[in-house]
């Protein structure tokens, strides 16, 4: 998932492409996407093989969280427990312009203190305070 705030695109050494380790030779801004330029890739015709294909980040390029700050990627497949039943696994969140929101099969728990009561990111549980009407 990609945080169109994050300015770490912008300053990696390499990235991974499909899977594929490559070089950054630069990268900037266009308008709300981000641009890059990939070692050996330097024409059209080669920038349009790795169309489709993901963009990952080594984990160890991502920046340090704060205290109760998580990753997309140290939830999904979490176990999500409200009244001490496990109520399913998370398998994604969606931002929205007001919350972010966990989802659980069709269900989606804001992510906020209303409802989550904690994420234990090392055990994979999230921890429900309450349920969504």
């Amino acid at each position: 998932m990609f945080n169109a705030d994050s300015d770490l695109l912008l300053d990696l050494e390499s990235v991974k492409v499909g899977d594929k380790e490559r070089i950054v030779d630069h990268a900037r801004r266009a308008n709300e996407a981000i641009l890059m330029k990939i070692r050996g890739i330097d024409d059209r015709d080669a920038a349009d093989t790795l169309r489709g294909m993901t963009i990952s980040v080594r984990r160890d390029a991502f920046p340090e969280l704060d205290d109760g700050e998580f990753y997309v990627c140290d939830v999904e497949g979490a176990r999500v427990v409200f009244e001490d039943k496990e109520i399913g696994k998370v398998t994604t969140i969606r931002s929205y312009p007001s919350v972010e929101a966990i989802v659980i099969g069709e269900l989606e728990i804001p992510l906020t203190d209303a409802f989550i009561e904690h994420v234990d990111v090392e055990n994979g549980v999230v921890v429900l305070r309450a349920m969504p009407d």
